[in-house]
């Protein structure tokens, strides 16, 4: 009597369409938060090229070269750009995917930490540069003789070679992003982004709101001064039109 032979157990690889949330050690490690997600820079930034629909603006999801890579071959920026990129991709896939969106990220912000520091200048920065990642910039907020605060580099010839930062009063300095057409300000610990083309600072959601009720109290006021000449006519035989 034969023995029915056993069917082999095939091994399913996963389908991956997607990349994972980033785990809770990865979000804890993360230093964005303070300067970018609370102080809405990135909303106002956002903001400043007109909310554009084929721009990304992320962070904390994972930047990738292709989605079959594993987990050691991720990487998360604090603040990651891309202009003509295919958002609803991005947002499909959990995550900024180089092979499928066919371009590198226009620029990547980190913001350094004791932790990250050796990081962010070493590996990130090579691996950023093999991406082909136009412009990789780090800023950190500790005012210390042995800490960079505020750094830039810019691909040329698939390599980064530093970009210029300058001195300003009261121990700020700015780096200046031809990505962006914009520049970077290390303030007192805050970063800020500087728009030199219309010298000044990148105008905040705050600023907009202002502007919106002024504009609202002008308004009215100009109605209520219409109304006050209309009555003023009436009163000498004159019916406005």
């Amino acid at each position: 009597m034969t023995t029915p032979q056993k069917a082999a157990k095939v091994k399913v690889e996963p389908d991956v369409t997607a990349l994972p949330d980033i785990t809770d050690s990865e979000k804890a490690a993360m230093t964005s938060f303070k300067h970018l997600a609370f102080t809405g820079i990135v909303r106002d930034l956002f903001m400043h090229f007109g909310e554009p629909a084929d721009a990304v603006f992320m962070g904390e999801r994972y930047l990738v070269d292709r989605l079959d890579l594993p987990p050691s071959e991720r990487r998360i920026p604090d603040l990651l750009i891309a202009f003509n990129a295919n958002v609803a991709l991005m947002e499909r896939q959990n995550g900024y995917v180089i092979a499928d969106q066919g371009k590198s990220p226009d620029f990547i912000l980190e913001v350094g930490s004791p932790s990250t520091r050796r990081e962010d200048v070493g590996r990130k920065r090579d691996d950023y540069a093999r991406m082909g990642v136009l412009e990789y910039w780090r800023f950190d907020e500790e005012d210390s003789p042995n800490v960079v605060k505020l750094a830039g580099d810019r691909l040329v010839g698939g390599s980064y070679e530093p970009m210029p930062i300058s001195a300003l009063e009261e121990g700020a300095l700015e780096g200046c992003s031809p990505v962006l057409n914009l520049c970077l300000r290390w303030e007192q610990g805050k970063l800020r982004w500087y728009d030199p083309a219309n010298a000044r600072y990148v105008l905040t959601a705050e600023d907009y709101a202002l502007a919106a009720r002024g504009y609202a109290e002008r308004a009215g006021q100009a109605e209520a001064r219409a109304r006050e000449l209309e009555e003023q006519l009436r009163r000498h035989g004159i019916e406005p039109v």
